[in-house]
């Protein structure tokens, strides 16, 4: 599960699903990103802005690599995320942000996984 391998990205979805079960509520509806002010949460909101791009690039230059690539960075960062910052915090309006940006990772991981054939299991 470590290095620049689909279980690595696999295993990573499944963590983001494993949080989101955690959490055990439906993600917020209103949520204040101005609580997402680490680094970390800077980086992977940046890293996920730049999903559209890479699968445009990818269809233009019959290039699926480009995919897999960035979702080797996509899991990655949220590793990063993941172990410098809890998730799950008492803070209501941190945890939504958190949660939510958790969820969208997840759905990146799952959409990107998909294009390339691969399941993305909930857990491992």
């Amino acid at each position: 599960f470590d290095g620049e391998t689909a279980p690595y990205v696999q295993y990573t979805h499944a963590r983001a699903c494993s949080v989101l079960r955690k959490h055990g509520q439906p993600l917020p509806r209103q949520v204040e990103y101005g609580c997402l002010d680490k680094e970390e949460e800077f980086q992977l909101c940046k890293l996920l802005g730049f999903f559209p791009e890479t699968i445009r690039r990818a269809a233009e230059f019959y290039e699926p690599s480009f995919i897999s690539t960035y979702l080797i960075q996509l899991a990655e960062q949220f590793n990063v995320y993941y172990h410098h910052n809890r998730i799950l915090v008492d803070d209501p309006l941190l945890r939504a942000a958190r949660v939510t940006l958790t969820a969208a990772v997840r759905q990146v991981l799952r959409n990107g996984l998909a294009l390339l054939g691969i399941a993305a299991p909930e857990e491992m």
